[in-house]
């Protein structure tokens, strides 16, 4: 479908809520199944931050009322000034082609100019 498409790659997000604080991966591990798809097709991807989450942003909608939407709720409280990133995915062996596009976004969107390195 890629090819038929004649797609480079696709950029889609990092990760399905803000940055997890310590100690609530293992409630919200599925936040993560943006990764896993492409770890199980053994696709090379990047990811790479674009902004930050902004004081308003500080919420989750939960839609049910279960552990995992629990944990990204209380997860959002707090959480300005984390950031947020995209994720960059290849076909198989694309790896340089995935890297030349993340070279292309940060120079668009120049994150670590603007914010400093992570400590």
């Amino acid at each position: 479908m890629w090819r038929k498409q004649n797609l480079d790659v696709l950029i889609c997000p990092g990760f399905g809520a803000q940055a997890l604080k310590h100690g609530l991966s293992q409630d919200c591990t599925l936040a993560a199944g943006y990764t896993f798809i492409w770890n199980m097709l053994e696709t090379p991807t990047g990811n790479l931050p674009i902004t930050k989450v902004q004081a308003d942003e500080e919420i989750y909608h939960q839609t049910f009322n279960d552990p995992i939407n629990e944990g990204l709720s209380q997860n959002a409280r707090g959480s300005a000034g984390l950031p947020v990133g995209i994720q960059v995915v290849g076909m198989p062996y694309q790896d340089e082609r995935v890297l030349g596009v993340m070279r292309l976004i940060e120079h668009l969107f120049p994150f670590y100019q603007q914010n400093s390195f992570p400590k």
